[in-house]
């Protein structure tokens, strides 16, 4: 099924959605602050654009806490490495798009896993 994941993520006001990173804290010297003996870190808006091809990437690279199998792994990366080469739809099987669902069901919040679901299911998203 041919999928077009350059699709902006937005709010519920319909504003585009930004992507985040992490940021390790520097106080005036900068010196990493430490909490409790480790670097504190905080969140920050980019100005990037969240889109569903970054949340993809993001979903199959990212690390997980639960075992997973070096197959599977090279399965997640063949499947990241297609979509990053893809310039607008990418065409998916639907057990690739079923891996894609579970991962991001997964990982990421409400607002995010309805427009995703909605995109990878080729659903009208306006």
């Amino acid at each position: 099924m041919e999928i077009n994941l350059n699709n902006n993520l937005k709010d519920l006001e319909g504003n585009n959605l930004l992507a985040k990173k992490d940021c390790i804290v520097l106080d005036d010297k900068k010196q990493v602050v430490l909490k409790d003996g480790v670097p504190e870190v905080v969140r920050v808006d980019t100005k990037e654009e969240l889109t569903a091809k970054s949340i993809c990437l993001n979903t199959l690279l990212g690390a997980k806490t639960e075992e997973i199998s070096g197959p599977d792994k090279y399965d997640r990366w063949c499947l990241a490495k297609k979509i990053q080469a893809s310039n607008g739809t990418t065409s998916l099987e639907g057990k690739e798009i079923e891996v894609l669902k579970g991962l991001i069901g997964e990982s990421y919040n409400p607002i995010v896993v309805g427009q995703l679901y909605d995109i990878l299911d080729n659903k009208n998203t306006e």
